[in-house]
């Protein structure tokens, strides 16, 4: 499920940096706003997708904008290459059984302090090199599309939440 409604694709193409971060701003709010109303009972019991409830998919975010971080502040130094590539359902299933027991408290404040990470990497990053290709381990891209990633990630997850929201209604 893909919602990506904020700005169109070509708008954040040429975005500068404070619309990229408001986007992403927006993108985090609509994300938590899908939790509103919703007790931590529901929030830490109830399973959207799979087995997984609110509560893991927060840790989940988190995790992916602290790895990210770490490949913002890598491609910044010029050793892009150093990360390797990864097996996205391996590494969410490790990142489920690793997190799955966390407190909802400790969920949200992960998810706080890695998006603030992220920003501040992202904040170390010339202008004019947001649509500098990098070569990873597992591929191309540049920090403009990292970004976006995070937003869109941020944009999936609310939608599921959405779906699963209104399922229950």
């Amino acid at each position: 499920m893909t919602r990506h409604r904020i700005y169109p694709e070509d708008h954040l193409a040429t975005a500068g940096r404070a619309e990229l971060v408001a986007w992403l701003a927006r993108e985090r709010a609509d994300l938590l706003a899908q939790l509103a109303g919703l007790d931590e009972r529901i929030l830490c019991e109830a399973p959207i997708t799979g087995h997984w409830t609110a509560k893991d998919l927060l840790a989940h975010v988190a995790y992916w904008d602290t790895f990210f971080t770490e490949m913002v502040i890598i491609a910044l130094a010029g050793r892009a290459a150093e990360v390797p590539d990864v097996t996205l359902d391996e590494r969410n299933a490790i990142i489920y059984a690793e997190r799955r027991a966390w407190p909802l408290r400790l969920a949200l404040a992960t998810l706080d302090n890695a998006r603030a990470g992220f920003l501040a990497a992202f904040d170390q990053a010339p202008m004019e090199t947001l649509d500098t290709e990098h070569t990873f381990g597992w591929g191309r891209a540049s920090l403009r599309r990292i970004v976006k990633w995070r937003g869109y990630h941020d944009s999936d997850h609310a939608a599921q939440i959405e779906a699963w929201r209104q399922q229950r209604q």
